[in-house]
């Protein structure tokens, strides 16, 4: 894996270049929150380059406008590495707040952010918050003016950017995405549509996007069971009346091996 993380590409559109290419920013976009210096800045850094890769949407917070200002000119700290893994050399710890939907389970035991975690050496603490009654829930952070690092699957909509943006609660990200993640930059390049979409009516990008390539996971599809196909001797159906042959054997010759007629509803 670790070899794919060095040399991204951002090319044709297939699955395996596009989950390369979430492991790749991930690999070189994280500042430390907490080494010499460590500002908000560099925690919102931090935030800004680890997400992009899980192709989630964030924003980046501060206390104040003149405080973002302030910290810009800091720069990263030395715990911070801008190419390869892991993205610093001490551990830090983000904190996330995060709609749910009622079919997920915890993002904390999900194998994907346990993965990232481990390869970049940054901590999630995640405040899982069910998809009933998520945006009271967001409102009230926003009242609160004490945001938690990143918003995620939050569905900031370009009024909150503005209103937000503008209040110094969400900072800028256009220039810390065109410094540290050159895949989206290339992405934003090759489809100039995702750029613009995601830019507020103040010409600032202050939330992420997921962005699907793969034409295939872009529709709903059907899946076949290939042990049953197989078990019964039958070829996968490309066509409407073959699928019913296929349904039809499954339903009546007991692919399970229960000695019993498969029951459809």
């Amino acid at each position: 894996m670790e070899g794919d993380l060095e040399k991204p590409k951002v090319k044709g559109i297939n699955q395996k270049k596009c989950i390369r290419l979430h492991f790749v920013d991930l690999g070189r976009s994280v500042i430390d929150s907490k080494g010499k210096g460590g500002s908000k800045l560099n925690k919102i850094l931090s935030l800004v380059l680890f997400l992009v890769l899980v192709t989630l949407i964030i924003a980046g917070c501060s206390k104040a406008q003149e405080t973002s200002e302030r910290n810009a000119s800091e720069g990263p700290s030395d715990n911070f590495n801008k190419e390869g893994m892991p993205i610093v050399d001490e551990e830090i710890e983000l904190k996330f707040f995060a709609r749910r939907s009622p079919v997920n389970g915890p993002y904390k035991d999900m194998s994907v952010f346990k993965e990232f975690e481990k390869l970049s050496n940054i901590k999630i603490e995640w405040n899982d918050v069910p998809q009933d009654g998520f945006d009271e829930r967001k409102n009230l952070e926003y009242a609160a003016k004490k945001l938690p690092d990143a918003f995620y699957k939050a569905e900031i909509s370009h009024a909150e950017a503005v209103k937000y943006g503008s209040s110094g609660l969400f900072i800028p990200l256009e220039d810390l995405l065109e410094e540290y993640a050159p895949n989206l930059t290339a992405l934003f390049e090759q489809y100039p549509e995702i750029k613009s979409s995601i830019t507020a009516p103040d010409g600032h990008i202050y939330a992420l996007p997921a962005i699907v390539e793969l034409d295939a996971a872009r529709t709903e599809k059907f899946w076949v069971n290939k042990d049953w196909l197989d078990k019964l001797g039958l070829e996968e159906p490309t066509k409407p009346e073959e699928l019913v042959d296929v349904l039809t054997a499954f339903k009546n010759d007991d692919p399970n091996g229960n000695a019993s007629k498969m029951k459809f509803h």
